[in-house]
């Protein structure tokens, strides 16, 4: 078995970007993740490597300092000694993950030869679907005093949308957040792209989502909310359709969301859009 690291990211990218788009919509967080990264990978404190065996099986493999360890496993046969040289080869380079996401079937082995080796101890699971669409169907038509908006900084008036972030974090979060990180926040989202479904006089926003990861010829959207105020007016789906239908107009392929195993209410209005699951994980939270 060899284990290869990469730190330039163009390098790794010309040995490996074609096994990954071979599953581009269930590699959706390891692709954006990259397309993040800077160029020297090791000046930006991250990794990205390749383990490979004697049968032609790989496990591909990105860590980052914010999502942690990604991986994809090109087969489904990959046996335990591969991942515990995969495991054995991480720990070398001192990495003590906060989280890592795993294809399912491997997500169990992985995570108890990790927590073996590191001494690391689970703190949360969390079962999360990839769900994906290529194209719509129902249509779902904004009422004449409803319009979906792409925010930017010039146009929109930047202090209704930090209220809304702060009481969206609020909601999910049960605390509070001082205006720094609200400022933060909304200048992530800002950069990568928000969306927002309001009136015509933008005096209300009904829900909001952004452009979270954008992958080779598709886009990840999250951070899909609606201020609770708002909810169980049937907002969410007909926001969901209309930015969808925009976004694949804008020549993205498909469009991904990634959703909680548990979220049903979620689940259900995805579906009736159209979503479908592309790809199954666990996301494994360490302390």
């Amino acid at each position: 078995m060899k284990f290869v690291k990469y730190n330039k990211k163009r390098d790794f990218l010309k040995e490996n970007l074609d096994i990954l788009l071979k599953n581009e919509i269930e590699n959706e967080a390891f692709i954006g993740i990259i397309n993040e990264l800077d160029e020297d990978v090791k000046e930006n404190g991250s990794l990205l490597g390749r383990i490979d065996n004697d049968e032609d099986e790989q496990i591909l493999f990105v860590v980052d300092n914010k999502e942690g360890l990604v991986t994809y496993f090109t087969s489904d046969n990959i046996k335990d000694d591969v991942i515990d040289f995969f495991v054995e080869n991480l720990l070398e380079y001192k990495i003590n993950f906060k989280q890592m996401l795993v294809n399912t079937k491997y997500s169990d082995r992985v995570v108890d030869i990790y927590t073996r080796k590191s001494k690391s101890k689970i703190f949360a699971n969390t079962c999360i679907d990839i769900l994906a669409i290529t194209q719509m169907d129902q249509e779902q038509v904004l009422d004449k005093n409803e319009k979906l908006i792409k925010v930017n900084r010039e146009t929109f008036n930047l202090d209704k949308l930090n209220k809304v972030v702060r009481t969206i974090y609020s909601d999910i979060y049960k605390e509070e957040c001082s205006d720094e990180i609200i400022d933060k926040i909304v200048d992530v989202y800002l950069n990568k792209g928000i969306y927002i479904l309001t009136n015509d006089k933008e005096e209300e926003v009904y829900c909001h989502a952004v452009t979270v990861r954008k992958q080779v010829h598709g886009c990840t959207i999250g951070a899909l909310v609606s201020p609770k105020e708002h909810r169980g007016r049937g907002y969410g789906k007909k926001f969901i359709y209309n930015l969808c239908k925009k976004l694949l107009e804008d020549n993205n392929q498909f469009i991904i969301l990634e959703v909680a195993r548990q979220n049903y209410v979620a689940r259900i209005v995805y579906e009736k859009v159209g979503f479908k699951k592309s790809g199954e994980f666990v996301k494994t939270f360490f302390y």
